[in-house]
C-alpha cells in the first residue's frame, strides 16, 4: 500500500506530456569534405532539421544513453585528416575530443565502459593500414586496439557489449571482421569477397549481423559467425545501417554515388519487404542512428510508471535482454544502470530534448524506486546493486 501512495504522488508531481517518437541522426559526409552537416528526423521521416552545420565531412555517428550526447567522426578526404567530436543532441556544446587522426570514419560508443572507438588509417601512404582506436569519453587515453598495417580499411563498426566484441566491415579489402573490445587477440575475417562493405549493424539476442555492401548496391544478414549470409535489399550506394529490433525495421543511408541531392534515408522489415523512402534530397548521407526516448521500455512516446514496472519484472536479467526488457544502455542485461538512465528521464516524452546535460534524478524519484525495488521479494532483489 505504501508503495501504491508515492506512485501516485510521483505521477502528480512530474505529469507526462503528450506523446513522441524516437529520433533519427545521420551525418552527410558531403563527399567527405567541407559543407558535410548532422541532421535529424522522426522515424518516419517527419520533422526533418540540421542539427549541427557547416561541418568537414562527418562520417560515423553514434549516441551515448550515459551522458545523453551525440559522438561523431569527421574524415577530410581532401587533407586525408580526422577527428572525433561530441554534443548535446541539440547541437550545442560541441568539443572536439581527439584530433590528429588520418581520415576517420567508423565510429561507436560503449556506455558501460566509457569508450568510444573509430576507425583510422595508420599510415599516410599505400597501404594506409587499419586501426581502430579507443579513449576515454572525453578523448583522455588513447589505445589502439586493433592495428592492421596490411590492410586498406575504411567502414563503420558496431559493438557487441555482451560478448565483449567489435564487428567492423572493411570497404577497401570487402571484409566483415570481428575482434575483442579489450584489444587481445587477433581479429577474425568472418566474411570475405564482398564488393564493398561499409555499414554493419548487430542484433545480438537473435544471433544476426547486418551489412550495407555500398559496391553491391545492396543490404546483406548472416549469423554472428558470418554463416548462413543472406540477400535482403537492393539498394543505391548504401553505407549507413540502424536497427529497430523492437518495431522489427531496419533503417540504412542511401548515398547514390554521393552525388549532392540524390541521396535519402530509407527502411524496410528486418527480413527486407516493404521498403519506403523517409527522406529525400541529402548530400551524401553515410551513417545513421536512432535516439531512443531513453526509460520508454514499452514505447508508448512517455516515460512513467508502466516502464518502472517492466524493469522491476526483468531486474537481474544477466543476459539477451533489449529495451522492451528494460536495457537502456545496449549492455544486453537489467541493472542499476538502466534504473538510474530510467529515474533521469522519468515524465519525459521526447528524445531530443534530453540534448542538454543529463538531469539528476530527483530524490522524489529516487526514494520511490527504493520503495518500488526494496519491496520486491526473492533473488531479484538482491541483485539490486550488485552492477
Amino acid at each position: 500500500m505504501r508503495r501504491g501512495h508515492l506512485a501516485v504522488l510521483l505521477i502528480i508531481a512530474v505529469p507526462a506530456t503528450p506523446a513522441a517518437a524516437d529520433t533519427l541522426l545521420w551525418t552527410e559526409c558531403n563527399n567527405f569534405g567541407p559543407g558535410g552537416d548532422i541532421q535529424r528526423a522522426n522515424l518516419d521521416g517527419s520533422g526533418q532539421a540540421t542539427v549541427i552545420p557547416r561541418l568537414d565531412g562527418p562520417t560515423g555517428i553514434a549516441f551515448n544513453p550515459a551522458d545523453g550526447m551525440m559522438y561523431w567522426a569527421q574524415g577530410d578526404d581532401n587533407t586525408d585528416t580526422g577527428t572525433i567530436h561530441r554534443a548535446n543532441l541539440n547541437g550545442t556544446g560541441i568539443q572536439q575530443i581527439v584530433s590528429g587522426q588520418l581520415f576517420t570514419t567508423g565510429l561507436a560508443v560503449d556506455p558501460v565502459g566509457g569508450h568510444v572507438f573509430w576507425r583510422t588509417h595508420s599510415s599516410a601512404n599505400d597501404p594506409f593500414g587499419d586501426d581502430i582506436r579507443r579513449a576515454n569519453l572525453d578523448g583522455s587515453n588513447r589505445q589502439t586496439v586493433v592495428h592492421s598495417p596490411s590492410m586498406e580499411g575504411n567502414g563503420n563498426l558496431a559493438l557487441d557489449l555482451a560478448n565483449g566484441a567489435i564487428y567492423y566491415a572493411d570497404y577497401l579489402d570487402g571484409l566483415i571482421r570481428r575482434a575483442n573490445l579489450d584489444g587481445t587477440g587477433q581479429p577474425t575475417t568472418l566474411i570475405s569477397g564482398l564488393a564493398g562493405p561499409v555499414g554493419v549493424a548487430l542484433d545480438v539476442p537473435h544471433g544476426k549481423l547486418y551489412w550495407a555492401d555500398f559496391g553491391a548496391n545492396a543490404i546483406y544478414q548472416a549469423n554472428l559467425d558470418g554463416s548462413d549470409q543472406l540477400f535482403l535489399i537492393s539498394a543505391s550506394a548504401p553505407s549507413g545501417l540502424a536497427l529497430d529490433l523492437a518495431a522489427g525495421k531496419i533503417y540504412w543511408t542511401d548515398a547514390s554515388g554521393n552525388v549532392p541531392g540524390a541521396g535519402d534515408i530509407r527502411r524496410a522489415n528486418l527480413d527486407g519487404s516493404d521498403p519506403e523512402v523517409l527522406v529525400q534530397g541529402l548530400n551524401g548521407p553515410f551513417a545513421v542512428t536512432i535516439v531512443p526516448l531513453l526509460g520508454d521500455a514499452n514505447r508508448d512516446g512517455k516515460v512513467d510508471f508502466s516502464d518502472l514496472l517492466i524493469l522491476a519484472q526483468h531486474y537481474g536479467t544477466p543476459n539477451g535482454a533489449t529495451r522492451a526488457d528494460g536495457d537502456f544502455n545496449g549492455d544486453g542485461k537489467v541493472g542499476f544502470n538502466d534504473l538510474l538512465i530510467l529515474a533521469q528521464h522519468y515524465g519525459k516524452a521526447d528524445a531530443m530534448p534530453a540534448a542538454v546535460p543529463v538531469p539528476e534524478p530527483s530524490a522524489l524519484l529516487l526514494a520511490v524506486l527504493a520503495v518500488t525495488f526494496g519491496s520486491k521479494s526473492g533473488p531479484r532483489a538482491r541483485q539490486i546493486g550488485s552492477e
